[in-house]
């Protein structure tokens, strides 16, 4: 999930803890290609009514509603949702194109609250939440099955005259995202490192140092939002 913030008015004090009213069961959507629908329930936590504006991209911050790239749409696309009230949004599919592999799409929640103008000294912010949206193959189990072995695991390291490069290279030969939520070799803890593998591709992730030894565990976050932990030996390459 992303959240971006949007400020109207300028304000020389913001309170540093601003999470989004509209809230989501769930944390990331799973969507069937072969399926027409898919629905989600979003509430409002906010102590006011908002304003607010659906749509599905391709995560290009560039482009607006009205020309985003995906084979999902949103019904409602803009909508009122009083303070406490929940409600139903069904994505839908536009798409007749069977996906080769997983593809990764956003739902993004613009909320828009109440402008209050009889008092100038109010901050009013406008929120935009993203939720990725996993648009599967009919025929993918569920990424809780992924088979482990699939994955592939390799330490690469590069020794130059003035420096040492150490990566460590995850080969993800699956159709699944590989949603990463930590990253360690033995007692190193890596920080730094991307939060998706994309299906079938080669990350270079670049370390800091040359590490003693010990497994790789990556904690994988599932289709239910769970995290667990995946243990692999790696291999040491010139």
């Amino acid at each position: 999930m992303k959240l971006g913030i949007i400020f109207s008015i300028f304000y020389t004090m913001i309170s540093a803890n601003v999470t989004a009213g509209i809230t989501l069961e769930g944390t990331r959507v799973i969507f069937d290609s072969s399926k027409f629908s898919h629905s989600v329930v979003v509430k409002n936590t906010n102590a006011y009514d908002v304003i607010v504006q659906t749509w599905v991209d391709d995560g290009d911050l560039n482009k607006q509603p009205n020309n985003a790239e995906a084979p999902i749409i949103t019904k409602p696309s803009l909508f009122n949702l009083e303070t406490g009230e929940s409600k139903v949004i069904e994505l839908i599919n536009i798409s007749e194109r069977e996906p080769k592999n997983e593809e990764l799409y956003w739902l993004n929640i613009h909320e828009i609250p109440p402008v209050n103008v009889s008092n100038e000294d109010k901050l009013t912010l406008t929120m935009q939440t993203q939720y990725k949206v996993f648009y599967r193959p009919s025929k993918s189990e569920n990424f809780n099955k992924i088979e482990s072995d699939k994955i592939i695991l390799s330490l690469k390291v590069d020794v130059n005259i003035d420096k040492e490069n150490c990566s460590l290279v995850v080969d993800n030969n699956t159709s699944f995202h590989l949603n990463l939520a930590g990253l360690s070799i033995g007692d190193y803890v890596i920080k730094n490192f991307p939060r998706v593998i994309r299906p079938y591709g080669v990350t270079k992730i670049p370390l800091s140092k040359i590490p003693e030894g010990g497994k790789v565990k990556l904690n994988l976050i599932d289709d239910s939002g769970f995290v667990y932990t995946l243990s692999k030996e790696v291999t040491l390459g010139d």
